[in-house]
């Protein structure tokens, strides 16, 4: 992570019906995957990004299987729920 990174805390994940089809299907991970490598996990580090078309973001660094992750979250108005934006594996 870049030197602008924050610690972030995910005690609850939000993620719409979209959101889970297109990362079993597109991406084929699973949500609980995605759930066990960031909720409730202490010291996550996140940088802020801003999106035109969707605006602030969270970008978060994780591993799933073992293989790195680039984890897009949303925030909500409660600081420790986040939206799930989606979930790519890093090459």
């Amino acid at each position: 992570m870049a030197d602008d990174s924050e610690t972030v805390w995910i005690a609850e994940l939000c993620v719409s019906d979209s959101t889970e089809q297109k990362l079993t299907h597109k991406h084929r991970i699973t949500v609980d995957e995605v759930e066990q490598a960031v909720k409730c996990v202490a010291g996550l580090r996140g940088s802020w990004d801003h999106d035109r078309a969707r605006g602030s973001r969270m970008l978060l660094h994780a591993a799933v299987r073992g293989r790195p992750v680039l984890v897009v979250l949303y925030p909500t108005s409660d600081p420790d729920v986040w939206n799930l934006g989606s979930v790519h594996f890093r090459t």
